[in-house]
């Protein structure tokens, strides 16, 4: 374990991780606890003094970057920018719950992924139209700033996604939470577009 390049030692593993909670705290909380709060918690081993002193650092050596947009965020963006559906919404958002179980996606740009889940819930929800299709990609990728070849590629990488994950397994539960009405009961609605999902899939994939 490392902090500001400088091995830290075992006795320092407390205060380390005390500040790295108090510093969340500060970040998510409203009302974040007190100080003197984490330094009771620690059963004064660790004193106020040496805490402020350990969250400066820790900022600096994270040069204060405590976070970054994630994928919702941009697809509330794109959602409304396209004026969106309620269904082609709750739909991305779907898929988007979907990828989190995908490996491969996991270094994937949470702005891409948004863009690439409304794209393909839209078009699923568009059929037999392939210019309405495209027409939403482009859309799309304009507003997203990513190319529209990376918007395709994206795409098919989430219909094999939702394409090779089975009801039984981690899906599952993500399954069940989108079968409710307050989550637009598109979990029930997936299978209706099978044959679209598969196409996609089998063509960036080459495995079907």
């Amino acid at each position: 374990m490392s902090f500001q390049a400088k091995q830290v030692k075992r006795s320092n593993f407390q205060l380390i991780g005390v500040t790295a909670l108090l510093i969340a705290s500060k970040y998510e909380e409203i009302q974040h606890p007190e100080l003197e709060d984490f330094a009771f918690i620690t059963d004064h081993s660790c004193t106020c003094n040496q805490l402020r002193e350990a969250e400066v650092m820790m900022l600096k050596v994270l040069d204060y970057r405590l976070g970054k947009p994630i994928a919702l965020r941009f697809l509330r963006h794109y959602s409304n920018r396209t004026e969106s559906t309620y269904r082609e919404h709750w739909m991305a958002k779907y898929i988007m719950a979907l990828s989190c179980l995908s490996l491969k996606l996991a270094s994937s740009l949470p702005s891409l992924r948004a863009a690439g889940s409304l794209a393909l819930a839209k078009n699923m929800h568009t059929m037999n139209s392939e210019q309405a299709r495209e027409r939403n990609i482009v859309n799309v990728s304009k507003l997203s700033y990513h190319r529209v070849s990376s918007v395709k590629e994206m795409m098919g990488e989430l219909a094999f996604c939702v394409f090779s994950l089975s009801s039984a397994g981690p899906s599952e539960a993500i399954r069940r939470k989108f079968e409710l009405d307050t989550h637009g009961w598109v979990g029930k609605s997936l299978a209706l577009y099978k044959d679209y999902i598969t196409n996609l899939a089998c063509s960036a994939s080459q495995q079907c």
